[in-house]
């Protein structure tokens, strides 16, 4: 919590007054929210409405390996999610994407050259502390113009053309059923009417070059092969119009497609590395072109034994935003690095109160609109909550004004439990208070789960197994006095 929402809890309560530090002391316990209407990116590369995740769902969290400082991709279940209500709001805007959150809402910022650290969404511009630039990716939601562009990089990457008694044919061999099965739905919901998919073994199809496959390692003569063909000339004609599309006269979004389509065909993802494989120089030139456009580095390694050329991306996490496949096995995005180029200067605007929710998962954080948010942990910000409403109820039953002197002068943790300073009070007050510190023991400060007293370097805190586990904590064992 910050000074805002610190704040916003002394208004509740007229007891919580801004002495001795009682600010900064409250700012200890978590209160943080995005909306509801944000966009996750789940483990599949595709964007969910935070209001549409539940409990087990997965999404991309960042994490660091070992002591290093560098974070890297992997997947993350969902652990808790909870609607919160209204809140006061704020919108982050870069020069790619946008945030409403509540003001005290942490981000993976750049405050240094090479350092990545936590700010919260009001420190991000402010005239005190040194101005923190957020890390972002791009964030895109798919068109028909992406779909048409996938088809037709799909198209030139494994398809093929047949010139047949002054008639046009176009059709598609994969060993993926999957791809062939989409396109066809693609190309259902565009007007373009397909025949049923054909299945085929590499010696039915390759009848008179058996000999030459024989040869070769990958010779497998009982591999199904499935072929999709297009036979209508309206069809047919209107693909080859978007085959000679020339890239800089095209759609962006069609030029993302056409490289997602590509890359379903001719893309390897090794080592967490993307390569594109193709040896002809008009379909290579093209892909050079769009990956230009979409300000993509690449490489282009030519082997010296063959024709064939590679296109390596030094992004790769990039090109998958970018670009987004739809073959499972070619956006495996675990322990791929996370480059630090994304990070821009952003403006924040108030946005009044909104409906915002939060989200707990396994890594501490995850991806909302591009921006990579911390977990919105409760902490013991419920315990506290729900023990000034107590306390509020038992002054205003209080007939005789014998509490209006009460007051609360610092509220911390120590040694791993809550610590509730106030003076002026009755033992009904005191009853309540004493049962508050005596739950914090078993309730941890991270994520408000039932949790135990853990020790680290020295540090004693209250926590559960999973963030004893996740943050190098030891159980403490209960002492028993001796016989």
């Amino acid at each position: 919590m910050n000074k805002r929402n610190s704040r916003k809890l002394m208004k509740d309560f007229a007891f919580l007054r801004p002495q001795g530090g009682l600010t900064q002391s409250l700012m200890y316990f978590g209160f943080e929210c995005i909306s509801q209407e944000s966009n996750i990116l789940m483990s599949d590369l595709s964007f969910k409405k935070l209001e549409d995740i539940k409990i087990g769902d997965e999404v991309i969290g960042l994490c660091k390996q070992g002591t290093g400082k560098h974070y890297h991709l992997t997947s993350s279940k969902v652990l808790a999610v909870k609607r919160k209500g209204l809140r006061a709001c704020v919108q982050i805007t870069n020069q790619n994407n946008s945030l409403i959150c509540t003001p005290d809402h942490k981000i993976l910022s750049r405050v240094y050259d090479d350092c990545l650290s936590w700010r919260e969404a009001f420190a991000l511009k402010n005239k005190y502390v040194k101005e923190a630039r957020p890390l972002s990716f791009p964030f895109f939601t798919t068109s028909s113009e992406f779909w048409k562009g996938w088809i037709t990089g799909l198209m030139q990457g494994d398809g093929y053309k047949i010139n047949h008694r002054q008639r046009i044919y176009l059709g598609i061999k994969s060993k993926d059923k999957l791809l062939l099965e989409v396109l066809r739905a693609k190309l259902e919901d565009l007007g373009i009417q397909c025949p049923k998919i054909k299945e085929k073994t590499w010696s039915q199809i390759n009848k008179h070059g058996r000999s030459f496959f024989k040869k070769a390692k990958y010779w497998k003569p009982n591999r199904t092969i499935y072929i999709l063909n297009i036979y209508r000339k309206n069809a047919v004609f209107e693909i080859l119009k978007w085959m000679s599309l020339l890239p800089q006269t095209a759609a962006f979004d069609f030029l993302r497609g056409w490289l997602s389509g590509f890359v379903d065909a001719e893309g390897s993802l090794t080592q967490g590395k993307i390569t594109i494989f193709q040896n002809e120089g008009e379909i290579l030139e093209k892909c050079k072109q769009i990956l230009r456009i979409l300000e993509l580095p690449f490489s282009d390694f030519k082997y010296k034994t063959s024709h064939l050329h590679a296109l390596s991306c030094s992004n790769p996490f990039q090109l998958l935003l970018y670009a987004t496949p739809v073959l499972a096995r070619k956006k495996q995005i675990e322990n791929m690095a996370v480059k630090q180029k994304n990070c821009f200067p952003v403006k924040i605007i108030d946005k009044g109160k909104m409906e915002v929710m939060d989200l707990t998962t396994e890594t501490g954080n995850f991806i909302a609109n591009g921006y990579v948010v911390h977990n919105c942990d409760d902490g013991w910000m419920d315990l506290l909550y729900k023990l000034c409403k107590e306390i509020q109820r038992v002054i205003d039953n209080t007939p005789d004004h014998s509490l209006d002197g009460f007051s609360v002068m610092q509220v911390k943790e120590k040694f791993g439990e809550l610590a509730f300073y106030a003076g002026g009070y009755n033992s009904e007050i005191g009853e309540l208070i004493d049962k508050a510190e005596r739950k914090s023991r078993h309730t941890c400060e991270i994520c408000g789960k039932r949790g135990s007293l853990s020790v680290k370097g020295g540090w004693y805190r209250t926590v559960c197994p999973y963030h004893r586990r996740t943050r190098g904590y030891m159980k403490v064992k209960p002492w028993h006095k001796g016989k």
